[in-house]
């Protein structure tokens, strides 16, 4: 089965399912449509306070990866065990989290591995200034394993809004990004579906800081393997006498 995206989650900015609170409340992202068992779940979290914000947790899902820099940035995953998944409520942990906003988006995945192995590959990059939202490279990983595909999904933040919104870059695709104004943050959800083994390097996606900010970015990595595909043995003949 060859990877690929489902969907991603809409951006909703009031009611009941929302993608951003302030003052480190919860944040309820809504799923897309269209979830089957097996799928991959990724949600792309972010808080603006990288010092004092530790992490991001939601029922039944998993930190795959998480970094403090400019801002937290954390990956959590979790594969669909039916098609009526609820929409996840994302805690962020730490403490004086007084004004400081966190923003979750959604993005589904098809045929991704789930078994704990090679796939399980992540890396992280911080800066303190430059670039609005930048990505790191791709770990080292073995030359085996990869014959069904591999997906590769970033998380990159930044504590300012954009004025001159990010774009596709290094092979990678974005599929969502969200900022929110008057409250200095912004979001990149993206992705890279591709059927060699990833050897990609670090690069960035671009834009300009809303207001000439000059803080840094803050980004997280994640590499899946594709799902084998069942082969049949070869086919043998057999001559009775």
């Amino acid at each position: 089965m060859a990877i690929s995206l489902v969907d991603w989650g809409p951006i909703n900015t009031s009611g009941g399912n929302q993608n951003f609170q302030n003052s480190g409340n919860d944040v309820t992202p809504e799923l897309p449509t269209g979830i089957q068992a097996g799928d991959l779940i990724v949600l792309y979290c972010m808080n603006n306070d990288g010092t004092n914000a530790t992490g991001f947790s939601a029922t039944g899902y998993t930190e795959a990866v998480t970094t403090g820099g400019t801002c937290r940035v954390s990956l959590l995953i979790k594969f669909a065990t039916s098609g009526g998944e609820s929409n996840p409520t994302v805690s962020t942990s730490g403490s004086g989290l007084t004004n400081d906003p966190s923003m979750v988006l959604v993005g589904v995945f098809r045929g991704v591995d789930s078994t704990p192995s090679v796939h399980n590959d992540n890396n992280t990059r911080n800066t303190t200034s430059g670039t609005i939202f930048e990505y790191p490279s791709v770990p080292g990983l073995p030359s085996e394993g990869y014959g069904d595909g591999h997906l590769i999904v970033i998380c990159s933040a930044r504590p300012n809004d954009y004025g001159t919104a990010p774009s596709d870059a290094g092979g990678y695709t974005i599929i969502n990004t969200e900022t929110a104004l008057g409250s200095d943050s912004s979001i990149v959800a993206a992705y890279h579906i591709g059927t060699d083994t990833p050897t990609y390097a670090q690069g960035d996606f671009g834009g300009t800081a809303q207001g000439g900010g000059t803080q840094g970015s803050t980004s997280v990595l994640r590499v899946y393997r594709g799902v084998a595909v069942a082969t049949k043995p070869p086919y043998s003949q057999v001559i009775l006498i």
